[in-house]
C-alpha cells in the first residue's frame, strides 16, 4: 500500500490542533483512499484512541519529539497548587528571555545546518524509514512555523529528508509567522523544498510571497472547518479565556456576563482549549471572581478535543480568546465573539463575516460584549458547506 506522511503541530496539549489533526486525516483519506497515512505525533495523548480506530492510519513519533525529547505540559486542575501560583511568574520571566534565546539558537543553526543535524543522525534515520516507501509528505496547519526554534528546525529537517527520498512535499492550512529575521531564513530554506502550499490567513500569504515563493492567493478556511459537528443546544454560554491580559478587564467582562445571564437565564461555563497550566490559571481566576460576585458558573477542563467540541457546539453563545474555541463553536453553529485581535483571529472573523464581533481586551467595555450577544440573531451558518468545499478544492489544487 502507498504511504503519505502527515506532519503537524498537534499532540502538544492544544485541543484545537487535535481537531485539525483529525480533520486533516479524514480529508486526506477521502482524497487518497489507497494510502496509509503515517501520522507523526509529538507525544501519545487522548486523541490516539480516535486515530487507532482508523485502519488507514499508522502512528509514529515526530522528528521534533525525537530530536528534543517530549516535555509534558498537561496538568490537571488542582494538581501541585504551589506550581499553579508560581507558574505565571516563571512564564513571565522566561518570556522576557525567550526572544533573545530563540534568535541566538537560530542564528547559530544557520551558520551550518548540516553540522547541527549531525547531532540528530538517529532521529533522521528513523524518519527516513517512512520516507523510503512513501510518495507524499504533507505538513498540515495550524500556526507553529514561527520563532519557535526547535519546531522550525525539526520541520526543516523533515522536509529536507522527504525531498532527499524523492517525495512530493506540501504545506496545507498553515498560519506562518510572525518571524524574526533568523526564523524567516529557516522558513525560506523550508520553502525551497515545498512543492505547494496554502494558508488560512492573508498575512501568511504576504510573508510567503515576499520571500519569492508561490502559494494559493486565496485565504482558505481552517482545516477544522471541513467538518460540522452539530449537538442539541443547551441553556448556557461559554467563556474561553487564554492570556493574562484578560485579567485587567475582569470587572467589565463579568458585568457583561451578568447582563447576559439576567437577559437570557443562561448558565455560564468556563473552559479551556489548551491543557496547559497557565491557561488553567487564567480560567481559575475568572471562575473564582464570578463565584465571589454571586454568578452561578461551572468550570470544565475537557479531557480531549471531542469533549471540548461538545461543550462549545452545545452552547448558545461563545466568547473565546483562543482561535479554536471560536472555530469549534462556529462549526457547531454557535455564534462567537473573538477576544483576540492577532492576525489569524482577524482572518477568521473576516472569513465568517463577523468582523464586528472581534473585540480586543483593551477595547472591552462594561456593555459591548452584551451588545454582541444581543446581535446573535445575525449569525447564519450556511457558509459551513462552502468552507468544506473550499478546503477540499484547495487540497486538490495544491496536491494533484
Amino acid at each position: 500500500m502507498k504511504k503519505l506522511i502527515l506532519s503537524g503541530g498537534w499532540s502538544y496539549g492544544n485541543l484545537g490542533d487535535e481537531a485539525i489533526l483529525m480533520a486533516s486525516v479524514k480529508l486526506l483519506h477521502q482524497l487518497f483512499p489507497d494510502y496509509t497515512i503515517v501520522t507523526l505525533l509529538y507525544k501519545k495523548n487522548e486523541t490516539v484512541k480516535y486515530l487507532e480506530a482508523l485502519d488507514y492510519v499508522q502512528i509514529e513519533q515526530s522528528l521534533h519529539s525525537l530530536m528534543y525529547g517530549v516535555q509534558e505540559k498537561k496538568m490537571k486542575f488542582g494538581e501541585c497548587f504551589l506550581n499553579e501560583l508560581i507558574y505565571p511568574i516563571k512564564r513571565r520571566f522566561n518570556n522576557q528571555l525567550a526572544p533573545i534565546r530563540e534568535k541566538n539558537e537560530l542564528k547559530n543553526f544557520l551558520k551550518s545546518p548540516d553540522a547541527y543535524y549531525k547531532n540528530y543522525v538517529t532521529a533522521k534515520e528513523y524518519f527516513s524509514t517512512f520516507c523510503k516507501d512513501a510518495d507524499l509528505y504533507v505538513m498540515s496547519g495550524g500556526g507553529y512555523i514561527n520563532n519557535w526554534n526547535e519546531m522550525i528546525i525539526s520541520k526543516l529537517l523533515e522536509v529536507h529528508t522527504a525531498k532527499e527520498h524523492g517525495l512530493r512535499t506540501y504545506m496545507i492550512g498553515q498560519t506562518v509567522g510572525p518571524f524574526n529575521k533568523y526564523a524567516k531564513e529557516v522558513y525560506r530554506l523550508a520553502l525551497e523544498k515545498i512543492d505547494g502550499c496554502f494558508f488560512r490567513d492573508s498575512e501568511s500569504i504576504k510573508d510567503t510571497k515576499a520571500l519569492g515563493y508561490d502559494c494559493l492567493t486565496e485565504v482558505i478556511p481552517d482545516m477544522a472547518l471541513s467538518e460540522e459537528t452539530l449537538y442539541a443546544k443547551d441553556n448556557y454560554i461559554v467563556f474561553v479565556p487564554f492570556l493574562t491580559d484578560l485579567n485587567q478587564h475582569m470587572d467589565d467582562i463579568i458585568e457583561n456576563i451578568r447582563a447576559i445571564v439576567a437577559d437570557s437565564g443562561c448558565k455560564i461555563v468556563i473552559t479551556v482549549s489548551q491543557q496547559w497550566p497557565w491557561c488553567m490559571q487564567v480560567a481559575t481566576s475568572f471562575y473564582i471572581a464570578m463565584i465571589n460576585k454571586g454568578i452561578e458558573v461551572k468550570y470544565v477542563i475537557p479531557e480531549d478535543y471531542k469533549e471540548l467540541e461538545q461543550i462549545l457546539s452545545s452552547a448558545q453563545f461563545v466568547f473565546s480568546q483562543n482561535l479554536h474555541g471560536l472555530i469549534l463553536a462556529y462549526r457547531g453553529h454557535t455564534p462567537v465573539v473573538s477576544l483576540n485581535d492577532r492576525r489569524k483571529f482577524v482572518s477568521f472573523m473576516n472569513t465568517i463575516g463577523h468582523e464586528e464581533n472581534l473585540i480586543a481586551p483593551q477595547h472591552i467595555t462594561s456593555t459591548n460584549l452584551y451588545d454582541c450577544y444581543k446581535r446573535r440573531g445575525d449569525y447564519e451558518f450556511s457558509n459551513c458547506k462552502k468552507f468544506q468545499r473550499q478546503i477540499t478544492e484547495a487540497i486538490k489544487q495544491t496536491l494533484y
